[in-house]
Order: C-alpha cells, then structure tokens, then sequence
C-alpha cells in the first residue's frame, strides 16, 4: 500500500483589509483511500471578531478541509458559533486568560475522517498550543496536527515549556505537521540559519530532532515570520 505524503506550501493571499500577518498555507495529506487532499489553511488573525465578515467569506470561497488561527483573541464567553458553522466543522479553541493570544483549529467533518483531540499534560494546560489525531476509515496511523502560538513576550522558562510541550507531543508520532505563530523573524527556514541564543537554538533542535526527520514531512515551503 503507498503510503501518504505530506507537501505544505505557503502562499499569500489577501484577507482582510488592512492587512496583518496574512500567510496562510494549503496542506495536502496525499494518501489512498479516502484520507486524501486535505485543503489547511493558516493565518495570523490578530482578533477574528473584527474580521468575521472577511472570514465568513474566506471560508464560503475556498470550503478548506482545515483551518488553523493564531492570535485569535477569543475568550471563553464567546461562542464558536459566533466565526464557524459548528454543524459542519469540529472546533477547537484555546483561548488566553487575558488579552490577545489564542489559537484555534477547524476541521471540516467527514465520514471518512476520525477527529480525536490529543490531551497534554496539566503542566502544559497554559500553553496555546492545540494538537489533533486525524484518522482515516483506512485504518492508517493517525497524522498529527499541531497548532501554535508563541508570544513574543514569553520569558525564558516559558520557552523552554512550549517545546518541552511538543517534545511530548512528537514523541512515538511519525505523522506529524506543526503549524503556528512562533515569532521568530530573525530564523531564515530556506538557509537554516539563525542567531545563536537559547530561543532560536531550542526551536533548531526541536525541528532537526523531529520534523526534519518525519518521512511524511515535504518542505516546498517559504517560512515566513517564524511560521512553521
């Protein structure tokens, strides 16, 4: 049987007006059976609510299998209902006790497709961070989905969390694709070069430790902004 493949590609596209960080990328899991091109999407929101009439549009247009937001500065009191149609997505969020942050991911519900949310342990429970298990009715291994937010402002300790957080979370998963907001401007992907500080070093570690060696991992990307 073929095994899937993964090819990520960044574009730009416009989204809203004035623009913010507006990167967004088009995932396709090319498999057998029915677990087959699956549309992601990814932006950098910075508030959905102000946008709800660009992004109702956004999703009316282009029907994406998948959709990863960060920043989206949502709190609890606000229903998903309000930004996605929950009849037909499953939605996960993971809001910020305080302003700004959070990060959310929408998937498309399919028969074919098995949808489990990945739990962290309750050390990690601050993070915005939001892991998913796709599983197809093939009965392959599950892919790994996993949504970030790192903000700028993090101090050392809370650095050191995050990608001990998804060390724990690639640990045994050879289908994995991480996706996010990790603020690092200064990180050039296509080069692999970086300033040598402990923030930049930990986020090289982690991808050489576990995504560069993913078999399912294709990089056709350009990184931008610190996305993965």
């Amino acid at each position: 049987m073929q095994q899937p493949t993964l090819l990520l590609i960044h574009q730009l596209r416009p989204f809203q007006h004035p623009p913010v960080d507006k990167t967004d990328s088009q995932l396709y899991l090319n498999g057998v059976g029915n677990f087959s091109k699956l549309k992601c999407y990814m932006f950098n929101v910075r508030s959905i609510l102000n946008k709800l009439c660009d992004f109702q549009l956004f999703m009316d247009r282009n029907d994406p299998d998948i959709v990863i937001l960060t920043e989206t500065w949502l709190k609890n009191s606000i229903p998903s209902s309000l930004f996605a149609n929950c009849q037909v997505y499953h939605i996960f969020r993971k809001d910020r006790c305080t302003r700004g942050g959070g990060v959310c991911v929408l998937v498309q519900k399919h028969s074919c497709l098995t949808i489990k949310q990945v739990s962290v342990v309750p050390e990690h429970h601050n993070l915005e961070i939001i892991a998913v298990d796709l599983s197809d009715s093939e009965s392959t291994l599950p892919f790994r989905l996993v949504a970030v937010y790192r903000s700028p402002s993090n101090y050392s300790a809370d650095n050191a969390l995050l990608f001990s957080a998804l060390d724990s979370l690639a640990a045994g998963c050879v289908r994995l694709c991480v996706l996010g907001d990790f603020n690092l401007p200064d990180f050039d992907w296509d080069m692999f070069t970086y300033p040598h500080n402990s923030l930049y070093c930990t986020a090289a570690d982690f991808y050489r430790a576990t995504l560069n060696k993913s078999p399912y991992l294709r990089n056709g990307a350009r990184y931008d902004k610190g996305y993965y």
